[in-house]
């Protein structure tokens, strides 16, 4: 199936850092503020068509880099809520979950859940948790190599 990649918050900074991004860089919010606020509308970038985004959420980051596309929603839900719609969002869209992995299902409410899910030879890193007021999904989604 391939290498699968496996990052977590601290491999967004990494992509970051390393990033040509497809919108100017003044246009994208720094990290920090993407998982920190709810605002009014949308950052610059696009949804990724079969990856169900938050219902209610505003996209605060958007950063592709390669094959690998890194994107956050953030919202005032509460964690629990926003785990049990991508649970039942994401199969329905596709996605299976990655048998190691802790479903979004699963588990006891939490102020941070993450799990992989594959999509024939897509996968994506799915992490929700809360700051504060805001509940912050992030999406790192690997897709497979145009040849």
């Amino acid at each position: 199936m391939g290498a699968v990649l496996v990052l977590g918050i601290a491999g967004i900074y990494a992509l970051q850092s390393q990033a040509k991004p497809t919108v100017s860089p003044n246009a994208l919010p720094s990290l920090q503020d993407a998982l920190r606020t709810v605002p009014s509308h949308d950052t610059p970038g696009e949804d990724v068509p079969g990856l169900p985004r938050p219902d209610g959420s505003v996209r605060t980051y958007y950063l592709v880099n390669g094959t690998v596309t890194t994107l956050i929603y953030t919202e005032r839900t509460p964690v629990s809520d926003v785990r049990a719609e991508l649970a039942q969002r994401l199969p329905v869209a596709g996605w299976v979950p990655a048998v190691d992995s802790s479903p979004l299902a699963s588990g006891a409410d939490s102020s941070l859940v993450h799990a992989t899910y594959f999509n024939g030879q897509r996968v994506v890193q799915v992490q929700v948790f809360r700051s504060g007021s805001v509940t912050s999904t992030t999406f790192v989604l690997q897709e497979p190599p145009q040849h």
